[in-house]
């Protein structure tokens, strides 16, 4: 939410998987009727911390973003999160669609060096 970078060594471990948020958080998801397989697709996760988090709860995507930073570090944010701009427009499965496919560029760029 912030920016702030996070410790990837620390975070992956077992005991941190706290750190693992849903970017359309469950219980907004929840109330739209999604089912679990779509809530908890890896897409839909980013690392958080637990106090942002926290302060996200069950907030729309439109209401959370109103918190974190504007122009360019927002952009910078959604960029090395693989987000689009359009992330909190409250269009789960448009947002889906678009991260999967940034996902799938990153992942092959991964692969290709």
């Amino acid at each position: 939410m912030s920016g702030s970078d996070i410790d990837l060594d620390k975070v992956l471990q077992k005991y941190n998987r706290t750190e693992f948020h849903h970017i359309y958080p469950k219980a907004f998801l929840k109330g739209l009727r999604f089912d679990d397989s779509s809530i908890n697709c890896l897409a839909n996760f980013c690392f958080l911390n637990s106090s942002e988090n926290k302060k996200i709860v069950a907030k729309k995507p439109s209401e959370y973003i109103k918190m974190m930073p504007k122009g360019d570090i927002l952009k910078d944010i959604l960029y090395r999160a693989l987000c689009t701009s359009d992330t909190f427009d409250e269009n789960f499965n448009a947002f889906l669609e678009k991260r999967i496919e940034l996902l799938v560029q990153f992942t092959k760029k991964l692969i290709q060096n």
